[in-house]
């Protein structure tokens, strides 16, 4: 059975107003999630959809994203990885997430979500995935100021080792 390790590293919100969201054709009013509640609940389903894939290697992969009108993920791509074989698996965590409404209070159409996903066979690895992970989100973060707008969610899978 595979230990499934939960965590928020960072989230940058840019400023926004609003609560009300389209869902199948209709106008929906919803109370607006705080950003812990929300980073929480959409980590918590990330991990749940993360599965770890057929290798026996360590590594990680960050993957871009925006919430559609209906709440479903969209503009799913990966940005980043330590190996292409966690691609698949990363991709198919964001596809299956639940509906993302409501996003919490400050969070503007548009807003770019990044989910950071480690894959690890123990915790050694996951440590060390993790510090990797760290250091390539310092550099993102110091290559431009629109990369500090960027709401950031962090899952983990550890695998069979």
């Amino acid at each position: 059975m595979k230990n499934i390790v939960k965590f928020a590293l960072a989230a940058l919100l840019a400023t926004g107003q609003g609560s009300v969201f389209a869902q199948n054709g209709h106008t929906v009013y919803a109370e607006r999630h705080s950003r812990d509640v929300w980073i929480e609940r959409v980590s918590d389903d990330l991990s749940d959809n993360l599965g770890y894939p057929n290798t026996p290697t360590s590594g990680f992969a960050s993957v871009r994203f925006e919430c559609g009108p209906d709440g479903n993920p969209t503009n799913i791509v990966v940005i980043n990885h330590s190996n292409s074989r966690f691609d698949a698996p990363s991709v198919r965590a964001v596809h299956l997430l639940r509906n993302l409404h409501p996003l919490p209070d400050n969070v503007v159409r548009g807003q770019v979500f990044q989910a950071n996903l480690i894959f690890a066979t123990n915790e050694y690895e996951l440590t060390r995935q993790a510090r990797l992970l760290q250091q390539a989100e310092a550099t993102r973060l110091a290559s431009s100021h629109a990369e500090q707008t960027v709401l950031v969610l962090s899952s983990s899978a550890r695998g069979p080792g």
